[in-house]
């Protein structure tokens, strides 16, 4: 048993130095580093994705884990539910950790 570990370790190891590239030392920089081109050609527009106007009627659907499961289930819901919700959500939290704050329960 204990051969067999030694044996596979000593394969492992050889593999790994086989895979192991060889290194150069070559002290120019890389090609994409040149002055040249220095500047990404990314162009930037200034509208992310959160400011494009969606339809709020529109039906979305994504997972969700219920606490105590291990299983997501599907919901969809309109994007306005979804933003009702979620800020319905905020809000509870807040409450809630305002009130521990506090020292007395949420209403």
């Amino acid at each position: 048993m204990v051969s067999a570990v030694l044996a596979a370790a000593v394969v492992f190891m050889q593999a790994a130095a086989a895979g192991t590239p060889a290194t150069t030392t070559d002290p120019s920089p890389p090609p994409a580093a040149t002055a040249s081109n220095s500047v990404s050609p990314l162009t930037v527009t200034g509208k992310t994705r959160q400011a494009v106007d969606l339809d709020p009627s529109a039906v979305v659907c994504h997972s969700e884990t219920k606490l105590g499961s291990l299983l997501p289930i599907k919901i969809c819901a309109t994007r306005r539910e979804v933003d009702e919700r979620r800020q319905n959500d905020q809000q509870v939290a807040r409450d809630f950790q305002r009130s521990v704050m506090v020292g007395k329960q949420p209403q």
